[in-house]
């Protein structure tokens, strides 16, 4: 499986962030990053990584520290293996959350869900790097039935 380098535009402020895994393809994810900007209003928010199937959440990663505060930054990091900890170095805090190791299908959804966003919070520096296999209907990975 060749990996790949998903970068995906920034949502308008006040918004969320979804990646979908085109058609045709499937997608083990390796790691997922992001940062989070928040305005001023005084607000705890709870970014949550989700996994979905297009319609229903089947895995969440749940920001279990505090909440980030306002006007200030933090880059995200969710990968399989991963330890969960918090850095908070001069250049800024750091956030890292363990997922699953799974396979995403075509269709499939990388959805962050903060809880509290404002509306000027700004997500950024979106990128997801997996490892993408196109499917191939009736064939396994030899070319064989």
């Amino acid at each position: 499986m060749p990996q790949i380098l998903v970068t995906q535009a920034n949502p308008a402020a006040g918004a969320d962030f979804t990646v979908t895994v085109p058609a045709g393809k499937f997608w083990r994810v390796l790691s997922v990053s992001a940062q989070l900007v928040t305005d001023a209003t005084v607000a705890a928010r709870g970014p949550k990584l989700a996994l979905d199937d297009g319609t229903t959440i089947f895995y969440e990663c749940v920001n279990s520290g505090t909440g980030q505060a306002a006007s200030s930054t933090c880059q995200y990091s969710f990968a399989p293996g991963c330890s969960m900890e918090t850095a908070s170095p001069a250049s800024g805090v750091f956030k890292n959350f363990p997922i699953p190791e799974c396979i995403l299908m075509a269709g499939y959804r990388l959805r962050m869900i903060t809880g509290a966003i404002q509306v000027g919070d700004q997500w950024s520096a979106i990128r997801v790097l997996v490892d993408e296999e196109v499917m191939e209907f009736g064939l396994n990975r030899r070319g064989t039935r």
